[in-house]
């Protein structure tokens, strides 16, 4: 793995890259870090709620970014309070979400080595971890990608997929099982095709313009509709693929910036304040009122413009600067600091991998990238093709079926016929101790006018209960979140 780390007067020198400018691989850093706070915002416009402080927070604090991206006490107050919200909605996060949350925690490591190793005064700029950004995002598509193959995403009757398919189509008037079957069958083998498809197009130089063009095709493909819940999740995408390209994009867009500020019949500089707060007015505004809304999505006609805009601005540069690819830009001299900031995201990249394989092992299985894969691991049973649950008893085995709960989050399972396991009922109950609860377990029936009646029901784990959350099962399959 290899990457810049630091940024600081005595050591920028021997960390950035001897076949290109100063200037023009600082540009790159800072277009990224806006490109950082604008994706933040769109998550809180497409997820967040005006009821959360920390939405707000969130969302204050990527516009500040916005504002002056070479800050590292702005960056850093991002990473944190992204993190403490991203605390907030474990176990079940979104995939982009958890994304979000590793590069947030490198771009803190990598602050707190540089502040440690030169003090607050002589820490100059922040140089992201590219590699690692980009090894995260790689490593997380694929792990996507890999739980999908199991038989029941491949059944068109029980397939994420299809049901994705139809429901982003209802608005166009397509009604579920109109398509013919030979469409409905295609489609998990088109979606799963493309997903291993782009990372092995990004991870070669000659074709990684190609990948580019695909992977923001693909999604752009699969977010036009207004039912669409993966805008959010594109901005993010998007401003890591920003940094797949060659720096001479970086250079176009300064200069065609450069020309557009020329064009101007006013001085942006000299306005700078009053765009800020004009920008933070319409963000305010979107966050309070969900004007754009449409077909209860969010915020849609704010978001799928910048989706839009963002992803033909990155396929028309992969395209002018295809050849550039294979010109070698970075070259890295190991400095001390260089090498702590090394070990650290290797120690990341080593959680990230034990992360995603928990499903396997009997861990979790929510927020490890199986987000619509129809991927079933608990009851010490699996239907992926060819990795195997281990044949050790955990916490996702103990299985629970309910029959009736005054928790509404619980009665959903008995509604939809599945089964829960005994770590979710306590940690749903341990909140709402009073609820009735009608249940099976290990074959035996209980009945609790209160779960308060069986302490065991509302115990609280706060570790345990915030950190593993386990899916469903189903033993006749289907398609859950």
């Amino acid at each position: 793995m290899s990457f810049p780390n630091t940024n600081s007067p005595k050591a920028s020198d021997s960390a950035l890259p001897t076949s290109a400018s100063h200037s023009l691989f600082q540009d790159r850093n800072r277009l990224f870090l806006i490109l950082w706070g604008v994706c933040h915002v769109g998550h809180m416009l497409r997820k967040g709620e005006a009821h959360e402080p920390l939405v707000w927070l969130v969302s204050l604090a990527a516009i500040l970014l916005i504002e002056k991206p070479n800050c590292l006490l702005r960056l850093g107050a991002l990473g944190i309070l992204q993190l403490a919200y991203l605390w907030t909605k474990l176990p079940n996060a979104n995939n982009h979400m958890i994304i979000l949350g590793y590069v947030n925690l490198s771009l803190l490591t990598l602050i707190a080595i540089q502040l440690w190793q030169n003090g607050w005064k002589n820490s100059g700029r922040l140089v992201p971890p590219v590699t690692y950004i980009k090894a995260t995002f790689l490593i997380g598509y694929l792990a996507a990608a890999v739980s999908k193959l199991n038989s029941d995403f491949f059944d068109p009757d029980k397939s994420c997929s299809v049901s994705m398919m139809y429901n982003a189509l209802a608005p166009f008037g397509v009604q579920n099982g109109s398509l013919p079957h030979s469409v409905e069958a295609a489609q998990p083998y088109f979606i799963t095709s493309m997903e291993f498809l782009i990372p092995l197009l990004l991870l070669m130089t000659r074709t990684r313009w190609i990948g580019i063009i695909v992977i923001i095709s693909f999604h752009i493909g699969i977010s036009f509709s207004p039912r669409s819940t993966a805008l959010d999740f594109c901005l993010v995408l998007f401003t890591i693929v920003y940094l797949f390209l060659p720096l001479s994009a970086t250079e176009q867009l300064y200069s065609l910036a450069k020309r557009f500020r020329n064009w101007l019949p006013f001085n942006l500089s000299d306005h700078k304040t009053t765009i800020f707060v004009l920008f933070s007015f319409i963000i305010t505004m979107a966050l309070w009122s969900k004007k754009g809304t449409v077909l209860g999505n969010p915020n849609w006609l704010m978001l799928a413009p910048m989706v839009f805009a963002m992803g033909l601005t990155l396929i028309l540069l992969s395209i002018f600067h295809r050849k550039a690819f294979l010109a070698r830009t970075e070259e890295i001299i190991k400095t001390k600091t260089y090498r702590i900031a090394q070990i650290a995201c290797v120690v990341l990249i080593v959680i990230q991998l034990v992360n995603i394989s928990s499903p396997y092992l009997g861990g979790r299985s929510q927020s490890v990238f199986t987000m619509y894969s129809n991927l079933q691991t608990e009851g010490m049973t699996t239907n992926h093709f060819f990795l195997p649950r281990l044949a050790i008893e955990t916490k996702q085995d103990d299985l629970v079926k309910v029959f009736q709960s005054s928790n509404s989050q619980v009665q959903r399972y008995s509604r939809d016929g599945r089964l829960m396991t005994w770590h979710e009922l306590t940690r749903h109950l341990s909140a709402d101790p009073t609820a009735s609860i009608h249940y099976e377990r290990n074959g035996e029936a209980f009945d609790h006018a209160h779960a308060f009646e069986n302490p065991k029901l509302v115990t609280r784990y706060p570790i345990a209960h915030r950190f593993i959350g386990h899916r469903s099962y189903d033993p006749r399959g289907c398609c859950q979140w």
